[in-house]
């Protein structure tokens, strides 16, 4: 998969391949993103991207809105709750809110995405 050009703080620019991102959160008009680094650890950096334009800057099948605050990598995810319990577990011991309005829709993208995988 391609990498991505994420401009950091200080005019600095964070390049990582778009398989490496597990998810994205908001934080103060900006986004957090964690990612695997080369060790396979996990690292969380702050860009200077608003939450929207980086999901257009991901656009892809592998990446799904699953919250009004959260992006992830579907080909991280492990499994997902059912109600209450509406979460997405990653392959990092990391769970994310699923919306429930979204679940049916992550739901079908998720079978397709392990279909085809």
């Amino acid at each position: 998969m391609a990498s991505i050009n994420l401009p950091l703080l200080r005019g600095k620019t964070l390049v990582i391949p778009r398989d490496k991102i597990v998810y994205v959160t908001t934080q103060d008009k900006m986004s957090l993103v964690a990612y695997e680094n080369s060790k396979g650890k996990v690292e969380k950096k702050l860009v200077n991207k608003r939450f929207g334009e980086l999901l257009e800057m991901l656009n892809s099948k592998s990446f799904y809105r699953s919250h009004k605050s959260y992006i992830v990598n579907v080909a991280h995810v492990r499994d997902y709750g059912e109600y209450p319990l509406q979460q997405i577990h990653l392959s990092t011991q990391v769970s994310i809110p699923l919306s429930r309005r979204k679940r049916k829709e992550f739901h079908n993208l998720y079978l397709e995405f392990i279909r085809k995988a």
